[in-house]
């Protein structure tokens, strides 16, 4: 008797122990580089205190992730970052698959920020051009 009721005990306390948990993984591509992997691009699962980054083939996963709502975040230096909400739920993978482009500079204005003048702006791209 005392045996099955340390069996049945122990099976009860890894059951109670057992938290059912969700993932996110997938693949991040370089637009610019013409859809190749973006190596080593930083993915966060903002609310779950839980980050990655892409290996070699731009794949990555988060793993026993809560169930719930979340901001996946999606950041590499000089591309924009991507922010998209998943849904993860119990048991289940969510697959993505995204691409990151490159920031656009607007050299004027950064120039403007900086106290230069449209004139002197206007004065540098003409005289570099005789």
């Amino acid at each position: 008797m005392k045996t099955v009721f340390l069996f049945v005990s122990l099976m009860l306390s890894m059951a109670a122990a057992a938290q059912s948990y969700g993932s996110v993984s997938g693949t991040i591509i370089d637009m610019e580089m013409n859809g190749e992997p973006l190596l080593f691009a930083n993915i966060e699962l903002k609310g779950a205190q839980k980050s990655a980054q892409t290996n070699l083939n731009g794949n990555f996963e988060i793993a026993e992730v809560d169930p719930g709502t979340y901001i996946l975040a999606i950041s590499f230096p000089g591309y924009e970052t991507l922010e998209m909400p998943v849904k993860i739920e119990q048991n289940k993978r969510v697959s993505v698959q995204r691409e990151l482009n490159a920031k656009s500079i607007d050299i004027g204005a950064a120039l403007q920020a900086e106290g230069i003048s449209k004139r002197q702006i206007s004065g540098l791209v003409s005289s570099s051009s005789r």
